[in-house]
């Protein structure tokens, strides 16, 4: 009773959107049902599932991996692979592998149209764990097929759909795509913007994903106003986390690009060292030596721009410097 108490409140803690309290509470039915059950009795999954769903919507995707290919493995053998519990397992590895971007896309997309043929299969095509598979799908032959898909599902109030597009076209805009890059952040804030409050998590990163593709575009006066308000979402939510030294370098390029130096200035100087201090912390989808090459280089622009050769030519210096270390560092690596 008390497991299953548990896991009805961390579904209610989910569906408001505090992930942190709805681990704890899935933690404790599985430690419960683990105990009285078995790791494979389908409310003992079910939790795994809702454990899982918290961590990943909560940002921890280094700690929902492990836990949907434990998942899927357990649900496999116990419930069979056409079982509905199977395939959300199913589902949701294919986004956390796709969004932590370890992977090859070479070696994810077989997972993905595995997926895909399961749930048209048992579920339809229709259905909306289908499209959600086939929108990721996106990052490879099915592009077409996968935005016209998305246009359809326009008035779906979907918690996690909004951060799926978003996400798309991140990764279509760190390849230089940035038309698609556009289409995609663009639907996944029209979505966030239809139910801001169901996933305030959420909200911050699909605003600063549209906001560096306006970047991107030179549409620097719409790229500060997105970011300036998802600057605000991410210092009261993550004061001191790396992700919004990353917010605040893009708001300072946007100022920068409407030469307004003298605001950009500050935001670029405590960006680059916030980056830096905390290069650690980046999650692996930010790629922190990139992030903070494009720091280091949005210095030099902004005083190239601005008439101060002196202060160019010191950053300059310090970013080949960084370029140098982060060099080595991938050859250290790469060594057997």
């Amino acid at each position: 009773m008390e497991a299953s108490i548990r896991q009805t409140l961390g579904s209610v803690y989910t569906e408001l959107g505090d992930y942190p309290k709805a681990a704890q509470q899935y933690e404790g039915a599985l430690r419960l049902q683990r105990e009285h059950l078995g790791e494979s009795h389908p409310d003992t999954l079910r939790s795994l599932y809702g454990l899982v769903i918290a961590r990943w919507w909560n940002g921890d995707i280094a700690q929902a991996e492990p836990l949907t290919r434990q998942g899927l493995e357990l649900s496999r053998r116990a419930l069979g692979e056409k079982n509905p519990l199977t395939l959300q397992f199913m589902q949701a590895r294919a986004f956390v592998m796709m969004i932590l971007g370890e992977m090859p896309w070479t070696e994810l997309e077989p997972f993905f149209l595995q997926a895909v043929a399961l749930h048209r299969e048992v579920l339809g095509p229709d259905d909306l764990g289908t499209l959600k598979l086939i929108q990721g799908l996106s990052n490879g032959p099915l592009t077409a097929e996968a935005l016209r898909q998305i246009r359809s599902l326009a008035d779906f109030n979907d918690l996690y759909l909004p951060l799926q597009l978003s996400e798309l076209g991140w990764a279509y805009l760190e390849q230089g795509q940035v038309a698609k890059a556009d289409t995609l952040c663009d639907l996944g804030l029209q979505a966030m913007r239809r139910k801001p409050d169901a996933n305030l998590v959420v909200l911050p990163r699909v605003i600063t994903q549209l906001g560096a593709v306006r970047l991107a575009e030179e549409e620097y006066s719409e790229a500060e106003a997105l970011l300036r308000e998802s600057s605000r979402l991410a210092e009261k939510r993550w004061p001191d986390a790396a992700y919004r030294y990353y917010v605040m370098s893009l708001l300072g390029a946007s100022l920068a690009g409407q030469k307004n130096y003298a605001d950009a200035e500050p935001l670029l100087l405590q960006s680059c060292q916030g980056l830096q201090q905390r290069q650690a912390s980046l999650p692996p989808y930010l790629n922190a030596p990139r992030r903070i090459t494009e720091s280091l280089e949005r210095l030099v622009q902004l005083y190239d721009a601005w008439g101060k050769p002196a202060q160019a030519a010191e950053w300059k210096q310090k970013l080949a410097t960084f370029q140098q270390a982060a060099q080595a560092a991938e050859k250290k690596v790469a060594q057997p």
